[in-house]
């Protein structure tokens, strides 16, 4: 145990008093006998049982019968290498020369946890910042230049996973062994045209190519490049890595990548579905029939009548137009405005302007995560479905497993054969449980209940935080935070 002649800070919570009245403890530190009063002090022990605290009144006179009574209580109350009579008489004549008054003294602390170190991912360079290039002399952003970098070389050094360290076990005044957390190791593997080097945990690129890191695994795309629009002379385009495109795509355009796009020009009405960013560096306008759905970030000026759906965030420079749009991240109109259909993000929304003077309706949702929602339940109920179905078996096999030996060689291999799907079923479970788990985890992380209207806000816009909405009856001016609290949405002025 460890002793501390320094005061406790006041944050600390009291759990169960433990009172004690030293009238009758002997004292040998002199013949006459205190005050009943001056003998009273109070031990509090802290919620998470790691320090005993001492209140009390301390005089010339009656700190060795304190002393003593206190070494007493402590053992009785079985706490962990009580400090002796001596070294709590020490402590307390030390403590009287600065303040006679006692509260919450740590006389007995516990060996505090030594917290594990997390092993982390670092970059041979910055490839997956989301901001971009600021103009220094007009101090206007460039949604067209990128801070990151995102082409990489042959040989280079992506990433190197640096390994955490393992915590120590501390103990509570109780004498209870306190564990330290496990060590929490990134997610990354080595995806196509990405080399691993096991000895040193570092990851290098096999190729000139567009860098990406999703879901975990890093991939180097060979990037295909089309000097035009793509549209009838090119064909629908199904590339695995990424794709850039010189001119427009056009209407009733199919493209599906497992990488980046970027597109120099406009989209029309197509399809779209990528497993990286996607970055238009013109307008998106969508149609009946028609969606775009990108497993990582969406850039563009505009978005006119689309259907679109983005795992990361969605950054658009001007404007939101009657569109039914998701993102997992966040909504950034910030400079711009959203008017008429239904945008959501998980990760909050900023916007300049919502809704119009003649009262559009436009909804606007944060906190909330259909795709998340989907993906919660299917895990669950495959989960409670092999529970269910493992708990009947281990019902039917465990009162023959006993006489497995006595059994004929056919009923011993169909029992076999059983207790080995059991086992793979209970594996799945496990895996299931730690899926579960990171989905919270991940949404609890990207998830924002706020909404930020920076400018202006109108009529019939309808707002919504954790399943609270409130729909707006008048123009209410910026910059205004739309919250969720106790069960109901509040605005904030800023």
């Amino acid at each position: 145990m460890r002793l501390k002649s320094q005061g406790m800070k006041d944050s600390m919570t009291d759990a169960e008093a433990i009172k004690t009245d030293a009238e009758n403890t002997e004292t040998a530190a002199s013949d006459a006998q205190p005050a009943e009063s001056l003998l009273a002090f109070e031990l509090r022990v802290s919620r998470d049982n790691m320090v005993v605290q001492l209140d009390c009144e301390l005089t010339a006179e009656n700190i060795g019968p304190l002393s003593i009574a206190i070494r007493e209580q402590l053992f009785k109350s079985n706490y962990y290498h009580p400090p002796n009579t001596q070294t709590i008489q020490e402590l307390l004549r030390a403590r009287f020369a600065e303040q006679p008054r006692l509260e919450r003294y740590p006389i007995l602390e516990g060996i505090p946890v030594i917290p594990a170190v997390d092993a982390v991912i670092e970059w041979g360079a910055d490839y997956f910042s989301q901001g971009f290039v600021v103009d220094p002399e007009t101090g206007a952003m460039d949604y067209r230049q990128r801070i990151a970098r995102t082409t990489v070389a042959q040989g280079e050094l992506l990433a190197t996973l640096v390994p955490g360290v393992e915590g120590k076990e501390g103990r509570d005044v109780t004498g209870k062994t306190v564990k330290p957390g496990k060590v929490k190791v990134p997610r990354i593997k080595p995806g196509a045209n990405v080399r691993h080097n096991t000895d040193t945990d570092e990851f290098f690129a096999e190729l000139d190519g567009r860098i990406r890191w999703m879901n975990g695994v890093l991939t180097v795309d060979d990037i295909y490049t089309v000097s035009g629009s793509v549209g009838l002379q090119t064909g629908n385009i199904s590339h695995p890595g990424a794709l850039i495109i010189e001119k427009d795509v056009l209407v009733d355009s199919r493209i599906i990548t497992g990488g980046d796009i970027e597109v120099h020009g406009m989209v029309d009405p197509c399809i779209i579905e990528t497993g990286g960013d996607l970055t238009v560096h013109g307008g998106i306008t969508g149609g009946p029939g028609h969606h775009i759905k990108v497993e990582g970030v969406l850039h563009a000026k505009f978005i006119l009548n689309a259907h679109v759906e983005a795992a990361g965030g969605i950054v658009v420079e001007k404007e939101i137009l009657h569109s039914d749009m998701h993102a997992r991240g966040p909504i950034d109109v910030k400079n711009g405005r959203i008017l008429g259909g239904a945008v959501s993000a998980l990760g909050g929304i900023t916007v300049g302007e919502a809704g119009s003077e003649a009262g559009v309706p436009t909804a606007l949702t944060t906190g909330l995560d259909p795709i998340y929602e989907a993906e919660l339940e299917k895990k669950i109920h495959e989960m409670t479905d092999l529970e269910t179905r493992t708990q009947k078996i281990h019902g039917a096999i465990d009162t023959l497993l006993p006489h497995f030996d006595r059994l004929p060689a056919e009923k011993q291999a169909s029992l076999q054969k059983l207790v080995d799907g059991v086992h793979e079923m209970e594996q799945r479970i496990t895996v299931l449980h730690e899926e579960v788990e990171e989905l919270k985890e991940d949404f609890n992380a990207k998830a924002c209940h706020e909404i930020h209207i920076r400018k202006i806000m109108h009529p019939e816009c309808l707002l919504t935080v954790r399943n609270h909405p409130m729909k707006m009856t008048a123009t209410i001016e910026g910059p205004i935070t739309a919250f969720s609290v106790h069960g109901e949405l509040k605005l904030r002025g800023s």
